[in-house]
């Protein structure tokens, strides 16, 4: 693996110095000293992994949402059945690593490794930008930061910056023996980073899907896992509400270069009721820019969600999953509705971390599916800060 650094910004280049000595002054803009120091730069990953094999054809035709659909459902059908080939691959990852802006000893050789979800970048992480929107209300890391944690929020393969393979290939297991490098890269010193003694992997919906595989096939790569919006029952029926398109159709001045086999959502109201929790529980500004600044999907993530028994994971691992997430609880109601205690749906993914040393789950009232993008969100920022402490990150 190797990286490359470019800086985007007067808050980056400083950051950069930052980096190199840490006794070097930071400016006092409020942008720059209000939260961590961040750099953006590329990681070179090379990764193998077992990838259900699909006919090229499987891409042909894809010219609206009803065809898109239709190959969804009939892929989805076959992900058990077809044959399975190692695929190996070197991708490049854009990642954004921050320096929290606060000190605390013994969090210095902990990391966040931030792992986004579905029609998202890293930009997720930080109040949908960089800054972002209201980043002191809504920026998951500018709140790791004030706790002292640092963070690596990427790209995963697919989205964003990050190499764009051929989108059938482009499974749950690939995400998460890309991940896995990451994960090793960061305990090894690499990426022109310090190393770190632990690694908590943190993923938000597809990226939590992929947490679970992760534990499943690397049980060993990371210390500890927090899945947020996620639950055990398979959702890529609730995702097909939101009317995907291929993202080349949707704005082709973005990605017009892309295969159909990367999506995008067309419906804007259907989006709402999948991402956002009831009326009132977010600011309308936020319902806007989370629509117009959706990224893409592949293919092949959509239709490789399946929930693993991860037998050998024995860390910690913690849930967080907004009652009213419709995407993850929607088998018990229309407008979602996680249950109580532990036979609710995040309570019930303890099955699938039979051997885990510890686990716990949140269902913050007054939140739909993205947690960070909700007038709560800091509450939820605050549990998860906690937790890592009480934890030993």
């Amino acid at each position: 693996m190797s990286f490359s650094s470019p800086v985007r910004s007067l808050c980056l280049l400083f950051s950069t110095a930052a980096l190199i000595a840490p006794s070097l002054a930071v400016p006092t803009s409020s942008k720059c000293a209000a939260g961590p120091v961040c750099q953006d730069f590329f990681l070179s990953v090379t990764a193998t992994s077992l990838i259900a094999q699909f006919p090229d054809s499987a891409l042909a035709n894809l010219t609206d949402s009803s065809s898109v659909v239709a190959a969804i459902d009939t892929l989805a059908a076959k992900i058990n059945s077809t044959v399975h080939t190692d695929v190996t691959g070197t991708y490049n990852i854009s990642a954004r690593y921050c320096e929290p802006n606060v000190t605390i000893a013994d969090r210095k050789s902990s990391i966040q490794l931030l792992g986004h979800g579905i029609t998202y970048t890293k930009n997720y992480w930080s109040a949908l930008g960089e800054p972002g929107y209201e980043p002191e209300q809504y920026s998951w890391i500018r709140h790791a930061s004030a706790n002292g944690y640092p963070t690596l929020s990427i790209d995963r393969v697919g989205y964003g910056n990050s190499s764009h393979p051929d989108p059938l290939i482009v499974q749950s297991s690939l995400q998460a023996a890309v991940i896995a490098k990451i994960a090793e890269g960061l305990k090894e010193g690499q990426f022109g980073l310090r190393s770190f003694k632990k690694v908590v992997y943190v993923g938000h919906s597809l990226g939590s899907v992929i947490g679970n595989t992760l534990a499943t096939l690397f049980p060993d790569s990371v210390d500890g896992l927090m899945l947020t919006g996620y639950s055990a029952v398979a959702w890529y029926p609730v995702v097909l509400a939101t009317l995907p398109i291929p993202a080349n159709l949707w704005n082709s001045s973005e990605f017009g270069d892309l295969s159909p086999g990367y999506m995008a959502s067309s419906s804007y109201a259907n989006r709402r009721d999948l991402i956002f929790g009831h009326d009132g529980t977010f600011a309308n500004e936020l319902r806007v820019l989370e629509f117009e600044e959706q990224n893409t999907a592949p293919l092949g993530e959509i239709i490789s969600i399946i929930p693993t028994v991860a037998t050998n994971f024995t860390g910690p691992v913690s849930v967080i999953t907004g009652y009213q997430d419709t995407a993850f609880c929607s088998t018990l109601s229309a407008e979602g509705a996680c249950g109580e205690g532990d036979s609710s749906l995040p309570g019930q993914v303890k099955i699938l971390f039979p051997n885990s040393s510890n686990f716990t789950y949140y269902t913050p009232a007054d939140m739909g599916h993205c947690l960070n993008i909700h007038y709560k969100a800091p509450e939820v920022f605050a549990y998860a800060n906690n937790w890592f402490a009480d934890h030993g990150f």
